[in-house]
């Protein structure tokens, strides 16, 4: 599987600190692809009560946006790229109308800040940016300041989740495609975590189901170093083979080693096919203390 870079990068803003440093990211991409860059403001829907005032709303509402995101396409400029800009009249959702402008733009990568304007403080992700990663059709990057250090938008160490499933596979590409073209170090990562579940439900020696799935851990990072490594990317492979379940050992894991970005799929192996969002995928970008990336 191969990937050959982003064309198309939406960049979602609001005019706070989080979206600002989440248009940084994204007008450095943008920069280092070559990427067309769209940042949007996305005016959230009015009330139904107070639908009389619709127009009143959106006028007010408009001017407001336009000079937002005049402060998004200066940031943009000042970093070296010429974007473009679009202000959105949400009727259902923010989400939904970010989602539907990025396809109309032809986006395949969405960048969000960890949360906006509105929203529950205590929540490290957004509503807006949890609900683009569960609904929209592309990949999607919600950035984050790292912990205790000063904001920079340079990605030098990226960290890829993978279990060997075709999500993994992709976000194994888009992960060496990214760390090649930004000059970053990358580590091939997997957890190896049986559920009591497993010992009670398989006819067999605990150490044998615990050996098997070492195993198969250590395909999935060297089948994910082989694909790096076609693409000239050296890759660091890390087997976990402890107790912790795959979020806190992989969150941790970034953190002691100072990783920039993580990147994971959506959906592994395992969880229900019926749910868009992963249980892994959902608990790394709510607990990571750096960027994360999900893609698709």
């Amino acid at each position: 599987m191969s990937f050959e870079g982003f064309r198309s990068i939406l960049a979602a803003f609001d005019g706070s600190q989080n979206s600002v440093q989440a248009c940084e990211v994204a007008a450095m991409l943008a920069k280092e692809y070559g990427s067309k860059l769209v940042v949007t403001y996305a005016i959230p829907p009015i009330n139904i009560y107070s639908a009389p005032l619709r127009s009143e709303y959106y006028s007010t509402m408009d001017s407001s946006a336009a000079k937002e995101v005049q402060k998004g396409l200066a940031l943009c400029s000042k970093l070296g790229v010429d974007a473009k800009s679009a202000v959105l009249h949400a009727r259902t959702s923010i989400v939904s109308s970010i989602a539907d402008c990025a396809t109309d733009n032809g986006c395949d990568l969405i960048v969000a800040g960890t949360r906006g304007l509105g929203g529950f403080r205590k929540m490290l992700v957004g509503s807006v940016s949890s609900g683009l990663v569960s609904r929209a059709p592309s990949p999607v990057l919600v950035v984050r300041q790292k912990e205790g250090k000063s904001w920079n938008p340079t990605i030098r160490h990226i960290l890829v989740a993978t279990d060997g499933s075709k999500s993994a596979t992709r976000a194994v590409a888009i992960s060496a495609n990214l760390a090649k073209t930004l000059a970053a170090d990358l580590t091939a990562l997997h957890v190896v975590h049986l559920s009591p579940f497993i010992y009670s439900a398989v006819d067999a020696p605990i150490d044998e189901i615990e050996e098997e799935a070492r195993r198969e851990g250590e395909k999935a990072v060297k089948e994910a170093a082989t694909l790096a490594e076609d693409v000239g990317v050296k890759t660091t492979r890390k087997i976990l083979a402890d107790t912790q379940p795959p979020v806190p050992a992989i969150t941790t894991y970034a953190r002691k080693n100072d990783v920039d970005l993580i990147v994971l799929g959506t959906r592994g192996l395992g969880g229900f096919k019926k749910l868009v969002l992963g249980s892994v995928a959902s608990g790394v970008l709510n607990y990571a203390h750096c960027s994360v990336l999900v893609t698709r």
